[in-house]
């Protein structure tokens, strides 16, 4: 509730009335964890047979099935626009 309180707060000041044009934004994210947390381990029924693989590749360049793409899709960019496009958007809204 803190956060959200203050995060209210923040974004009411966050303005040219208050601060003028803002023109960079640096933050940061760390996550006490290999590869930050998101190296998700591959469940045994992770196969073509469980997972709509066609579905789940949508627009991108079509690969082979990958249990690796399917659950740790961020760390491709096929799939993903990377940290900034996941937990970025937590840092700075």
């Amino acid at each position: 509730m803190w956060a959200a309180e203050h995060g209210i707060t923040l974004g009411l000041k966050l303005n040219d009335q208050h601060m003028g044009t803002i023109t960079q934004l640096h933050t940061h994210h760390y996550r006490n964890a290999p590869y930050g947390g998101w190296k998700l381990p591959i469940p045994a029924d992770c196969d073509a047979q469980h997972v709509d693989w066609k579905t789940f590749q949508g627009e991108a360049a079509p690969h082979d099935f990958d249990p690796s793409r399917y659950m740790n899709w961020r760390f491709y960019w096929d799939y993903s626009g990377g940290t900034r496009s996941s937990s970025g958007t937590r840092c700075s809204t």
